[in-house]
């Protein structure tokens, strides 16, 4: 995600739904107040496509969906909605067929690829605000600048642990069962593999 400006106006979750639907530009909403949100650059997008790809090809045999960038995550109890960069669900509340169109309320994965511009925030407000969702068993955090993946998981109900990827091991998500190389999730984006044996 990335901030660019906020709105200092107040609006109702119906309004902003509504104005989302329209706009040319994505927003946030957090508790009242719109965050628009700034496009991102090239090796941000690729890695995203690049996960998104392999993740989508993995779960044709599953009753799941995975989406990008486009789709919105509802935190129902904060009243607040985010765009993660990718995010898979295998709820009935969000594939069934009266589900919602336009968002998503029991993802199982969701992925934010970090910048200098958007760690803190996804380190922190989203982080804790994701931990809320009761279905979530796994946020993913991808650095773009470096070949490095931090998986926080679900254990146990409340308890969360963080298991750490560099290029000498794949990443598990363990939620989708499935182990991907680190050079495939950076394909083509121009991340180099540094020396991390030492990690």
């Amino acid at each position: 995600m990335n901030v660019q400006t906020a709105s200092l106006m107040m609006i109702t979750e119906v309004e902003y739904l509504e104005g989302e639907r329209l706009s040319d530009i994505r927003h946030e909403y957090l508790a009242g107040q719109v965050y628009a949100m700034a496009g991102t650059s090239k090796v941000h997008n690729l890695i995203a496509g690049n996960l998104y790809s392999i993740i989508r090809s993995h779960i044709t045999e599953k009753s799941c969906q995975a989406f990008m960038s486009d789709m919105k995550v509802r935190l129902a109890d904060q009243n607040t909605y985010y765009y993660p960069d990718v995010v898979v669900t295998c709820s009935g509340m969000d594939i069934g067929p009266e589900s919602p169109q336009y968002y998503l309320e029991d993802p199982l994965l969701i992925v934010e690829v970090l910048s200098p511009s958007t760690e803190t925030i996804d380190r922190r407000e989203k982080m804790l605000g994701y931990r809320s969702l009761p279905g979530l068993k796994e946020y993913v955090l991808i650095d773009s600048e470096k070949q490095w993946i931090e998986v926080y998981g679900r254990q146990n109900g409340a308890n969360w642990t963080v298991d750490l990827f560099t290029p000498i091991s794949p990443l598990i998500l363990k939620s989708l069962d499935i182990k991907i190389s680190l050079n495939e999730i950076y394909r083509d984006s121009g991340v180099i593999t540094d020396n991390l044996e030492s990690v």
